[in-house]
């Protein structure tokens, strides 16, 4: 490989195996193309990837630099050091075909304006970038990218591409999404703002003639209090309808737009789980239990799929902290200045309180360090699926997040309460408390006398009879 390469005035310069890992961008080769599946962390970097079919162009300021596919291809080692220009300094990190290592399929990059040593700490980061990436080839049904063009296509060019008839598709699926969407409580600015940048995102699908895909970060684990608010630590009732309804919804769209729609449950509870704490075999038993129902619509990923290298668990939440900026200082501003994201805060307090009996200060300690991976969390999920609708369970103003139900009206997660069933037939969920104060009985949907009824109507998105985990789903009914 030469040491210096002069593409227009540029010059990029060969400086051996130094790194300094401020910024990363995961990218890789679909079909001689450059597609980005990542675009910048930690937060506070600014600067954009453009794709061109014959090399990646990076922008930052004023400050150029063009890395060709020649230069890229001919790397021969695992750990290839550039400086651009005497100002930023590019580490290139060739990505192995496992089956025959001497294909490279793809490239993480590295970059920074102070060059320092690569240190032990900084491979072990490496190692998790890259399961990303990993993770990015080995499901392509899931990690979407849409066309280069239509992605930077602003929202006047995509509105006057769609045909009469794809507008009326989008005001089809409108009309289905504002039946499970929630608004908030707060501020809410889907009339005035989220309505139209949905329609936005949707049509960028419908005029690529893509699955239109949607990401809901949630089904952490059970709530530890059995004596107020769940029945056990497995998931039950409540979950399989919750998720019976969001591939309801989907299938919903799919009839009417036939490419169809995609719903990805993006499993959290490893992210926070040793704050309440519950152990991590917990975990795993209940997200295989969730990740047991990935058919028809839906899809399911969590930190285990991303990071799949590492069995040990802590140092998985304490990465994506590390790789994705998360700080007291910026959840400190956030709780000032955000409603929202303070709404989400005092939930996560009352739940510690409530759920395991945490007292007011330690509680408010944990909430935060909960926000701050809470946050590096939502840029992860960001920045590995930049195309999808981003939906909650918390409450948000529609901007960005859209606030969902998951049963009926309920505010009440499954994982923190119970479903009941109500005397007109209609589900929510609610605590065991207030299910058991009502007089409600417990019921099994799967021994009961109404299970035909309840798989054939309520549960008829998912076919759960064939579902070896799911023999038993508790559930309160009015009476």
């Amino acid at each position: 490989m030469a040491t210096a390469n002069q593409t227009s005035n540029e010059t990029i310069e060969h400086v051996g195996k130094k790194a300094a890992v401020q910024r990363c961008n995961l990218f890789h080769i679909i079909e001689s193309t450059w597609i980005v599946v990542e675009h910048q962390w930690p937060q506070g970097n600014e600067g954009q990837w453009f794709i061109l079919p014959t090399c990646i162009r990076h922008v930052q300021d004023d400050t150029a630099f063009v890395v060709t596919r020649d230069i890229l291809s001919n790397s021969s080692t695992d750990l290839e050091f550039f400086k651009v220009n005497d100002i930023a300094s590019l580490l290139l990190v060739p990505i192995r075909n496992p089956k025959v290592p001497s294909i490279t399929i793809g490239f993480l990059s590295f970059t920074s304006n102070v060059p320092r040593e690569w240190t032990p700490g900084d491979k072990v980061l490496l190692e998790l970038a890259r399961d990303l990436v990993s993770t990015t080839l080995c499901h392509p049904d899931i990690f979407i990218n849409l066309d280069h063009e239509i992605v930077h296509l602003s929202a006047t060019e995509v509105h006057a591409r769609l045909s009469n008839e794809q507008h009326a598709t989008v005001d089809q699926i409108v009309v289905l999404f504002e039946k499970i969407r929630r608004q908030s409580k707060i501020k809410d600015l889907w009339m005035s703002f989220g309505m139209s940048a949905f329609k936005n995102k949707l049509a960028r699908f419908i005029i690529s003639n893509q699955t239109i895909v949607m990401a809901l970060p949630a089904f952490p684990f059970k709530s530890r209090n059995t004596n107020s608010n769940v029945i056990g630590t497995l998931p039950d009732m409540g979950e399989v309808l919750a998720l019976a309804n969001l591939n309801l919804f989907a299938l919903q769209v799919s009839e009417v737009y036939p490419p169809g729609c995609k719903i990805l449950v993006v499993s959290d509870g490893r992210v926070f789980n040793d704050l309440y704490p519950v152990s991590d075999v917990t975990v795993s038993v209940y997200t295989r239990y969730i990740h047991s129902l990935g058919q028809g619509q839906l899809q399911f990923i969590g930190l285990d799929q991303m990071f799949s290298s590492s069995t040990e668990n802590q140092f998985k939440r304490d990465a994506i902290v590390q790789l994705y900026g998360g700080n007291v200082e910026t959840v400190n501003r956030k709780l000032k200045e955000d409603a929202h994201f303070h709404q989400v805060y005092i939930a996560f307090k009352i739940h510690l309180r409530k759920d395991i009996g945490e007292l007011r200060r330690p509680a408010a300690e944990k909430a935060k360090i909960m926000m701050i991976r809470n946050d590096s969390y939502s840029e992860l999920v960001r920045l590995l699926f930049p195309h999808h609708v981003r939906l909650s369970i918390h409450d948000h103003s529609s901007a960005e997040k859209i606030s969902v139900h998951l049963v009926g009206d309920s505010i009440i997660t499954p994982w923190h309460g119970v479903a009941m069933k109500q005397k007109d037939g209609t589900w929510t969920i609610t605590r065991k408390k207030t299910a058991l104060e009502m007089g409600c009985v417990l019921e099994d949907a799967m021994s009961s006398t109404s299970r035909e009824d309840i798989l054939c109507n309520d549960l008829k998105s998912l076919n759960i009879t064939q579902n070896q985990f799911f023999s038993s789903l508790p559930f309160y009914r009015e009476i």
